[in-house]
């Protein structure tokens, strides 16, 4: 199986040349408003949610698919920021 990195020039339009110069600003630098904006688009740490650790019937019982549901919905509370 090859390398992603010798991949690279098996795409199609790559020919491996050198791109575009990029902005010749400080290298490094961040506004704290760019700073502020990036973060408030990133999802928070979900670790303080407890693994969901039970077995799931088949068919799954109401009490299971209910337990699931909760997981899923305390998942999304935790990664997802409200908007600005």
């Amino acid at each position: 199986m090859p390398q992603l990195t010798s991949l690279r020039h098996e795409l199609p339009g790559n020919d491996g040349g050198q791109g575009e110069q990029g902005p010749s600003d400080n290298p490094g630098e961040v506004t704290n408003a760019s700073l502020a904006d990036a973060i408030a688009t990133t999802a928070r740490n979900p670790l303080s949610i407890a693994p969901l650790t039970q077995t799931i019937s088949d068919p799954p019982t109401q009490g299971q698919v209910h337990n699931i549901q909760n997981a899923h919905h305390e998942l999304l509370a935790i990664i997802f920021r409200p908007p600005t």
